[in-house]
């Protein structure tokens, strides 16, 4: 949960009122991105932007304050975090093996970061110890991702890389022998990268054409040279008539280097600006904060907010305050603490949306069911998963019955989560709570031969189920008074045409979301396995069902079954 401690200096708060009062919605939208137990090396008494350690990666709903984990990590140290520009996905490179490797992954499910979690770049000699991707790409079919290549962090021959997604290929822009390329980022074009190069000591700015490889210097430092940390730039904030990078600098002092403080460089205008200048404090990982889809935010080159890492209370964590490049006395005013304690690497992400015919998929309150073996018959399980990436693990929700009845399967769950259907011996279709409780036994045949019933299916809304009778009939019932109508089976006639429902050989219904269809299973036809459709129209005044003729879906090759 975010801590949102405020913070604000007597002599600054006029003027971080002031230059808040434009952005004060912009302060809670979108997604925050985050790393917690960093550890950085302090080997000089000052930080100097290495990341030596680092636990799990969060992402936190700015606007609630919620907070869950993304990426489980145990042994590996995650650098470069940042979402892709529909805030969906989230690029990072880490060394859960021996190597630093490229990764994509969800932002709106949990992944745990093991030498086996597959990767989107690796190699068997070198690190890919940074990488970004372009703001058009996806991480999947558009756009580019640019990494470096190193055989040592301080030392060794150091590369950087460009993998185009659409045509799969990739190519090296850049070989340095004892150069060390670090935090590359791409700016507003998509194809210039800005990236920092260390050669003899000397840390220097510099950027490189992805299509030609040209290079060119932004900095010319000499020693004492100044430190730099990762560099990001402006490309999720609104206005983009210039290109703009804000970071972490170190300049050499009297007594070695001083504290860490946070700076806007205009690469047009070459002008760079210090939007922290404390002297007591480290403030670095610095990234921009908004987008001009943001409602409200009212963010540009010039000014806006911005998350950095500092140790304001005593350890680091992140922090979002205002900056303004063109008059930085009102810069870096009241300060909001976003996360606890040894946290950093922040970035920024909007709001992930959803387009036409897309369901939003989130981990809060998601809930599935499952067979368990538990004992001489299987059983029903639940599992949840809370909204801060926590699991509860498994839940049986059903016992073994004494003497033993048969085992338990095809669990099916409501869309509200509250109500389960699934089939006992292949015998009968039982209807109970998510608890367990209100076992309920709603389909059953009792005359001999007897019938079977199995293979239920619930509805989005939980008032009907959909299951298999018999041999292959469809049955559906209305689950609050327990009325059923059977459905039948399909069958075509010598022309090849449907006649009248008379199935007998149908599998698996389920109905769609909408409830406005159920598919399934039959041979009918081919004498193998293949997909149907039968639309249904439900009466929601009488609370009856209808169903249309059903159509063959599938029919790609008569010798392949499709289940």
């Amino acid at each position: 949960m975010s801590r949102l401690r405020w913070f604000g200096s007597v002599a600054l708060i006029l003027a971080a009122v002031f230059a808040f009062s434009g952005i004060a919605q912009a302060r809670n939208e979108g997604q925050l991105l985050y790393v917690e137990d960093v550890v950085r090396n302090t080997s000089d008494t000052a930080l100097n932007g290495e990341v030596t350690a680092t636990g799990n990666m969060k992402v936190q709903n700015i606007a609630t304050g919620t907070t869950r984990t993304v990426v489980v990590n145990a042994n590996a140290t995650i650098l470069n975090p940042a979402f892709t520009a529909d805030g969906k996905k989230i690029l990072f490179t880490a060394n859960p093996g021996d190597l630093y490797a490229v990764y994509l992954v969800s932002s709106q499910a949990g992944t745990t970061l093991t030498p086996a979690t597959p990767a989107l770049r690796s190699d068997s000699t070198y690190n890919l110890r940074y990488a970004t991707l372009s703001p058009d790409s996806d991480g999947a079919t558009t756009g580019l991702l640019a990494y470096t290549k190193d055989t040592n962090q301080a030392t060794g021959t150091h590369q950087l890389w460009v993998y185009d997604f659409a045509t799969k290929q990739s190519k090296q822009l850049r070989e340095e022998i004892n150069r060390q390329i670090k935090h590359p980022v791409f700016l507003a074009d998509g194809a210039t990268i800005a990236y920092v190069g260390v050669k003899n000591g000397i840390q220097d700015i510099f950027t490189i054409d992805s299509a030609t490889g040209f290079v060119t210097p932004v900095t010319t430092n000499e020693s004492p040279t100044p430190r730099y940390g990762r560099l990001v730039s402006n490309v999720n904030k609104s206005a983009l008539d210039s290109d703009v990078l804000i970071y972490a600098k170190q300049v050499a002092g009297n007594y070695g280097y001083e504290k860490s403080d946070i700076y806007v460089r205009d690469l047009n205008s070459g002008i760079e600006t210090p939007v922290t200048a404390t002297s007591l404090n480290d403030e670095f990982e610095p990234s921009f904060y908004g987008n001009a889809s943001t409602p409200g935010a009212v963010l540009t080159d010039t000014t806006g907010d911005m998350f950095y890492s500092a140790d304001i209370t005593g350890q680091v964590s992140v922090w979002q305050t205002n900056f303004n490049a063109l008059v930085p006395v009102q810069s870096n005013g009241a300060k909001f603490e976003r996360t606890i304690a040894l946290s950093g690497l922040s970035n920024w992400g909007v709001s992930t949306t959803t387009t036409i015919g897309e369901f939003p998929v989130a981990l809060s309150d998601t809930r599935f069911v499952f067979n368990n073996e538990n004992g001489v018959d299987t059983e029903i399980s639940r599992a949840d998963a809370n909204e801060d990436g926590s699991t509860t693990g498994l839940i049986q929700i059903t016992q073994p019955a004494n003497p033993p009845i048969g085992s338990k399967a095809n669990p099916s769950l409501s869309g509200n989560g509250g109500t389960i259907l699934f089939d006992e011996a292949m015998q009968r279709i039982v209807k109970i709570n998510h608890d367990g409780s209100g076992n309920d036994v709603i389909a059953f045949d009792d005359i001999i031969p007897i019938d079977s019933f199995q293979q239920p299916n619930i509805s989005s809304d939980g008032r009907w189920g959909v299951y298999v009778r018999g041999e292959g009939d469809i049955e559906v019932q209305y689950l609050p008074t327990g009325v059923s109508t059977l459905l039948g089976s399909v069958a075509v006639d010598s022309t090849g045409n449907p006649a009248p429902w008379t199935l007998t050989t149908a599998s698996n219904p389920a109905f769609n979301p909408d409830m406005s269809q159920i598919v399934f299973e039959d041979t009918t036809g081919t004498n193998i396995k293949k997909i149907w459709m039968v639309r249904v129209t439900i009466d929601a005044r009488n609370n009856s069902i209808k169903a249309g003729q059903p159509v063959r879906l599938t029919d790609e090759d008569k010798n392949i079954e499709d289940t």
